[in-house]
């Protein structure tokens, strides 16, 4: 099979922050780390799982599913609500890291953005270079 590949270096970054809601609540509470922890809209049996951390993930446990499901999956499982105010401030640290690279961010949600570095000075310093030869 022949495939055309597209040699040209990229531009764009598309950054998913893994588990973001559980993760922050592991940073936030060091004895939450390396714990399966999801963080689901409510703490009752029907709450939707909106973050499984990573450990929660390797059990099986999926975003989507009920509290109990992941209860059936990891009876220990530890359940947080959200904290939209702790999620927000991650966001805008992480952005600000975003910009410290390129100007030209998109956020596409709170835990997602798309970085485009064609007007970043690396990129223009390399058009430059290239130009010269």
């Amino acid at each position: 099979m022949n495939l055309p590949l597209n040699h040209n270096e990229p531009l764009l970054m598309h950054v998913d922050l893994n588990s973001c809601f559980a993760s922050v609540e592991q940073q936030a509470s060091p004895h939450l780390r390396g714990k399966p922890v999801v963080v689901a809209a409510y703490a009752s049996a029907n709450g939707c799982v909106v973050s499984p951390s990573i450990e929660a993930k390797q059990l099986g446990i999926k975003t989507g599913m009920t509290v109990r499901d992941a209860r059936i999956i990891y009876p220990d499982v530890i359940v947080r609500t959200p904290d939209p105010a702790k999620y927000r401030h991650v966001h805008k640290q992480f952005a600000a890291i975003f910009h410290d690279y390129s100007p030209d961010v998109t956020p596409k949600s709170i835990d997602e953005a798309v970085i485009d570095f064609t007007r970043t000075k690396a990129t223009q310093s390399r058009d430059t270079c290239k130009n010269r030869t």
